[in-house]
């Protein structure tokens, strides 16, 4: 048995809601928000440690915490394996009063799933800008993940393309871009839809622009602090995913309790599967792309 302490739900209610600051995230490697009409991207391979077959991140996130403030959650963002002090929080709140459910709601952690990208300027295939990460919400990612399990595709994310020619046929070995079409404005009439070009094309014209792109590409590989500032200090210095520690978690926000007893997990013999109503489609479709791979 382990011993962590366990949310203080009034004092964290206090510090809600006396927020009055709006959280800010910089977005100086983030893609910007696809205005209406056309976006031409390519989606780019795994860089760093991110796994061969996973060249995507699954990221939640809290907003609008005391202060103003944003945070991972580390239960989405490590598919179950950490539990989120916020998380914990939140579904307490949503037990209480409909002020409390009001907070919940406010506080409740978005999904997220973060891609390395390119932008392809007025929609030219030989022309690039990037590379950026891009944050696509369930429509973009749903209509992307569609792409990647269609053979007739191949693999979307290659960053070369060739015509190879057997006797009298000719086939496409390569990448694709993906086109992106916005339509709407407000936020109940916007819709987004994706689909292929209709021709592969390279990632850019010389191998060495190629190499120079994937050199720049973050590793979207999260970053789970330890609580050693020595290893912390080097391992998240470059990492665009840091997740906290609880204890950080409950310091930082003054939501300390009570100790409750927890079980040690059992040794895993295979990848842990979480069975949690806030999980969507998503996560699980990753989760079994991930056990294929």
């Amino acid at each position: 048995m382990t011993t962590r302490t366990k949310l203080s739900k009034e004092d964290f209610l206090k510090r809600l809601k006396a927020n009055t600051a709006q959280s800010k995230t910089s977005s100086a490697t983030y893609l910007p928000k696809f205005k209406e009409g056309e976006t031409r991207l390519r989606i780019l391979p795994s860089v760093g440690d991110m796994e061969p077959a996973m060249f995507w991140s699954i990221v939640g996130k809290h907003y609008n915490l005391p202060g103003g403030n944003a945070e991972i959650c580390r239960d989405i963002t490590t598919m179950g394996e950490y539990p989120c002090p916020i998380c914990e929080i939140q579904r307490e709140l949503y037990r209480g009063s409909d002020e409390e459910k009001d907070l919940a709601g406010q506080i409740y952690a978005s999904r997220k799933i973060y891609f390395n990208v390119v932008a392809r300027p007025n929609g030219d295939p030989k022309s690039y800008e990037g590379p950026y990460v891009m944050e696509a919400g369930k429509t973009i990612a749903d209509g992307l993940f569609a792409l990647f399990e269609n053979s007739e595709y191949g693999y979307i994310a290659d960053p070369t393309y060739e015509r190879v020619t057997d006797g009298d046929q000719q086939f496409e070995e390569g990448g694709i871009d993906v086109i992106i079409n916005r339509s709407g404005t407000g936020r109940l009439d916007t819709r987004y839809e994706v689909n292929p070009a209709r021709y592969g094309s390279p990632l850019a014209p010389s191998e060495e622009a190629i190499n120079e792109i994937l050199e720049k590409a973050r590793d979207l590989t999260p970053y789970v602090m330890t609580g050693d500032p020595e290893v912390d200090r080097e391992k998240s210095a470059d990492a665009l995913i840091v997740v906290e520690t609880y204890e950080h978690l409950l310091q930082k926000y003054s939501m300390i309790g009570d100790s409750v007893e927890e079980p040690e997990p059992e040794p895993e013999v295979e990848e842990t599967v979480v069975e949690d109503a806030a999980k969507n489609e998503i996560q699980e479709r990753l989760r079994a792309r991930r056990r294929r791979s």
